[in-house]
This record gives structure tokens, sequence and C-alpha cells, in this order.
């Protein structure tokens, strides 16, 4: 009879977390990031994702474990903690860093303060609408928004959006913003579902499978963007 071997010293770290809004602890799985009791970190929930404070480091877990788990994205920066250093202000006005902004992050929170929301975009800026991390957009839409996000976000289209329309309606809202740079993974483009999703954070296999296939992108699209392109002056 032989031992069943137990988690490796690079297996996940199940965590628990906590949220603001909510002070029970919830288990997350953390993957390639070394976390510490009081961080605060950004996690995926059923909702989508949430930031919450790390409350009890619980131990490393089998993959099988992990897989049951939702996962951690990553260790919340400075800018999501919305406490940007003056050292820091100074290093980005020095050699002008452009910021990030993604917009499956913007309808949720303060909209005064939600750097995400695009009436907060500097032009110094790339805007998404999503990134290789996040679901596609019509994923995103049909499965992770949900309440007063999605209630925000037609507030802001100033309609409610069917799934349909959602990848292109939040790509005129990208190329329409004053972010000098605006990126649209192509899974938005073709107005894909989750099933296109590219990557998982923190969750080691079944990611960066998804392939474009031949005559995917067609005429009829290539001129439909290059007009929304044209219009929004990114030519």
């Amino acid at each position: 009879m032989t031992d069943t071997p137990g988690p490796r010293d690079d297996s996940p770290m199940e965590i628990g977390v906590s949220f603001r809004h909510n002070p029970k602890i919830y288990s997350f799985a953390a993957t390639g990031t070394r976390l510490s009791i009081g961080d605060k970190v950004l996690v995926r929930t059923e909702k989508g994702v949430d930031m919450g404070e790390v409350m009890e480091l619980k131990g490393r877990v089998a993959a099988e474990r992990a897989e049951e788990l939702m996962p951690v994205v990553r260790k919340a920066t400075a800018e999501d903690l919305g406490h940007i250093t003056a050292d820091v202000r100074e290093a980005v006005a020095k050699y002008q860093f452009p910021c990030m902004r993604v917009l499956q992050f913007a309808f949720s929170g303060d909209p005064k303060r939600n750097i995400h929301m695009p009436h907060n975009h500097i032009a110094n800026a790339i805007v998404y609408t999503g990134t290789h991390d996040n679901n596609t957009t019509r994923g995103w839409f049909e499965n992770e928004m949900k309440g007063p996000a999605r209630k925000r976000l037609s507030d802001y289209l100033g309609h409610k959006p069917a799934a349909r329309d959602i990848s292109w309606e939040l790509m005129r809202v990208a190329m329409s913003s004053v972010a000098r740079l605006a990126v649209v993974p192509m899974q938005d483009i073709l107005s894909l579902g989750a099933s296109a999703r590219m990557n998982y954070p923190a969750k080691a296999t079944g990611n960066w499978f998804w392939r474009m296939r031949d005559g995917q992108l067609t005429a009829r699209l290539a001129g439909k963007l290059r007009d929304l392109t044209a219009t929004c002056g990114r030519l």
C-alpha cells in the first residue's frame, strides 16, 4: 500500500478572503502569487471580479481541490486601491507611462471614482473592452454581469443591450474614449461568447486554446470595424 502524494510546493494555495460588504470568509485558490494576511486581492466571483482582503492562509491544496475554488486574479495594485502615492505619480508623469482602463471593470463601485468608467478616462491610457484574462464581452454580459452593474451599463448606454450586440456596444464606448489607444480582442469583434475565452487566471489547464477559424472574419465585419474606427477618429 502506497501513500497518496500530498500537494507539491508549487501547488495552489487555498486562502480565506473577506469583503468589505460581507465579513464572511470565502475560500479561493491562489496560484503563482505570494500572499500574506492583510493583502488586498482581486478575486473572481459569480458576480465578476471583486476586491477582498486575505484573512487566512489555509495551505497548499491539490489541483482537484483548486479547481473547485474560484481563483485569485492577482494581488491588488495601488491603482486598484485608489492609493496612488506621490512617487508613483511622479514616475508616471516623468516617463509618460500609459494607464490601463478595462471596460468590464467600469460598471461597479462609485461612478465618480471608478477609473475604468469612460467619463473618468484620461488621454495617456489604453482602453480595453476586456483583456486575455477576462471573459469575452458577450460571455461577461451573459454570465457575470448581474443586478446593479447591469442596470448601470444600460443607463450608461441609454438602452438595454441585447447579448448579441453587447460586444460592439462596448467597442463603440472604447473607441469613443479619450484614451490614446483602444484595444479590442478578436473574440469581441466576432461577438463570441464564453466558450471563446482565452485565459482563466490561476487555472493551470484549459487556457490559450481558442483560435480564429478561417472565414470567421468576413469582409462585412472588416468593413464594419473600419467604419467604427473612422467614425471615432482612430484610422
